[in-house]
C-alpha cells in the first residue's frame, strides 16, 4: 500500500516538476503555459510507456539472444539516455524519461539480470550525486546560534511540518479502515533520493537559492531520519494482531 501510494506521489511529482522546469527555463508563467508543459509532461510519460511497454520486450529479447557479454546492460543504459533524450526535446525533465525507463524495463524478461547488472554502475554514480548534493550545502547555515539562520531554519521546520502532517492526513484519504491509516501516512513522509533530485534540479535551474535548497535538505534528512522509528511503532500493534490473525 505503501508503495504503490508513493510510486503515484513520486510521478505526480515528476509532472509538477516538468512544469516548473519549463517555467525555469524563461517561459513566462501563465495559466496556459503552465498547462501546456503539463500537459506535455503527462502525455510524453503515457506515450512512452505505451510504445516502450509494446517494444521493449521483443526488442531486449533480440539483444539477449545474441548471448555477447556486457551486451544487455550496455543497452539497457542506452535505452534509458535515448528516453532522456526524448523526454528533454519534447520539453520536459530529464527525470521523466529516466523514471519511464525504469517501468519499461521491469516488465521484461530480461529485468532481473539487467538490475544485477546495472548495480555496479550504481555502485559509482550514487556516491558522486551525494557528493554534489553535500558539496553544494554550507552547514553554516544550520546553526541556530548566527541570527541570520533563524530564517532558514524557520522554513525547513515549516516545511517539515507541512511534509510530515500533510502525509499523515493522506492516510485518512479513504473512506474505509481496511489498512493501518496512521502507518501508511508515516511510510510516506520521507522525501528520500527523490525530493534530492528534485531540490537539485531546482538548485541548477535557479529556481532555489542555497539557502532554501539547504532548508529543503534538512528537511528531507529530517523525514528520512524519523520515519523508521515513528513507522516501526506503528506497525508494532498491527503486527501483532497479523500474526494472530494467522496461527493455526
Amino acid at each position: 500500500m505503501i508503495l504503490g501510494a508513493a510510486v503515484i506521489d513520486d510521478v505526480i511529482g515528476l509532472v509538477i516538476l516538468g512544469v516548473v522546469s519549463g517555467l525555469a527555463a524563461g517561459t513566462a508563467f501563465t495559466l496556459q503555459g503552465a498547462l501546456r508543459i503539463l500537459g506535455v509532461a503527462v502525455a510524453f510519460l503515457f506515450i512512452a510507456l505505451w510504445i516502450g511497454l509494446k517494444l521493449a520486450p521483443w526488442l531486449f529479447g533480440l539483444v539477449d539472444r545474441l548471448r555477447v557479454r556486457g551486451t544487455l546492460v550496455v543497452s539497457a543504459f542506452a535505452f534509458l539516455l535515448l528516453l532522456c533524450v526524448l523526454a528533454d526535446r519534447a520539453g520536459t525533465a530529464l527525470i521523466i524519461g529516466a523514471f519511464a525507463a525504469g517501468l519499461i524495463l521491469s516488465e521484461t524478461k530480461q529485468f532481473d539480470r539487467i538490475e544485477e547488472r546495472i548495480k555496479p554502475v550504481a555502485d559509482i554514480f550514487t556516491p558522486i550525486f551525494f557528493l554534489s548534493i553535500g558539496a553544494a550545502v554550507d552547514p553554516r547555515v544550520w546553526d541556530p546560534r548566527l541570527p541570520e539562520n533563524h530564517q532558514t531554519l524557520a522554513i525547513a521546520g515549516t516545511l517539515f511540518a507541512i511534509a510530515v502532517i500533510g502525509k499523515l492526513a493522506s492516510g485518512w484519504a479513504v473512506p474505509w479502515r481496511s489498512f493501518n491509516r496512521l502507518a501508511v501516512g508515516v511510510g510516506m513522509a520521507p522525501r528520500g533520493e527523490v525530493g534530492l533530485i528534485f531540490a537539485q534540479i531546482g538548485l541548477t535551474a535557479g529556481i532555489l537559492s542555497n539557502r532554501l535548497f539547504s532548508a529543503i535538505l534538512l528537511v528531507v534528512i529530517a523525514t528520512t531520519l524519523v520515519t523508521p522509528p515513528l513507522l516501526q511503532w506503528t506497525l508494532r500493534g498491527r503486527g501483532a494482531t497479523l500474526d494472530e490473525d494467522s496461527a493455526p
